[in-house]
């Protein structure tokens, strides 16, 4: 059984602080776009890239732990480039995520459209937050994989949610305006005991808002 369920915040205020902190410093970044599709002179993909699994609208970065396929799982070059926005991403992954949540990793999306898809590496529940000044933007999840077509929208501008976005196919609505969002994740294989420099704790609980059966 598959719960969807919404994550209250333990201290709004400090939330609600921070975030305007986070922002100011995620506008003074620049995200890279997301990486394109190689393909070949007929079009066809030669080596799917993040394009192939969310689609080519927005920009897109990876921190804490990521899977590269020359260098397995090590910590994102972008941790390494910024390390005051990754200390910064992770701190705030403490208002967002319920107390015991195993985070290894975050994705930072700006502008992002995703199309519908689920995160197959992932492991166990992911939380979502959207920060910033936008419109529309609802997360569209799905009661299943990717052939599914049952769906809800959720509103996840500071309104945190949580489900397991390896199982349940989700997408991103029309927005205008200046949408980020944060995703909460862990990619700890079972065999490896790997541990961010910079943890996530969780002060936040949750309320199961539906639960699926997924065969």
């Amino acid at each position: 059984m598959e719960e969807i369920k919404t994550v209250i915040f333990s201290e709004r205020t400090a939330y609600e602080k921070d975030k305007e902190a986070l922002i100011k410093l995620l506008d003074s970044i620049t995200i890279p776009p997301i990486t394109k599709n190689r393909i070949d002179l007929s079009g066809n993909i030669i080596v799917p890239e993040r394009e192939n699994i969310i689609g080519r609208i927005g920009r897109t970065c990876n921190f804490g732990l990521v899977r590269g396929r020359a260098t397995g799982y090590c910590l994102s070059r972008h941790s390494k480039k910024w390390p005051k926005v990754y200390k910064a991403i992770f701190d705030f992954g403490n208002h967002v995520c319920p107390v015991g949540m195993d985070v290894t990793s975050a994705t930072l999306n700006y502008g992002v459209k995703a199309k519908k898809h689920v995160d197959s590496f992932n492991v166990g529940d992911s939380v979502i937050v959207g920060i910033g000044e936008y419109e529309g933007g609802k997360l569209r999840v799905y009661e299943g994989g990717n052939d599914c077509e049952s769906y809800t929208s959720y509103n996840i501008r500071d309104s945190p949610l949580m489900f397991n976005g390896a199982k349940l196919a989700h997408e991103t609505e029309d927005f205008t305006g200046s949408r980020y969002t944060i995703i909460y994740y862990s990619q700890r294989p079972k065999k490896l005991p790997w541990t961010s420099d910079i943890t996530v704790a969780g002060t936040a609980t949750t309320s199961t808002l539906t639960t699926h059966s997924i065969v």
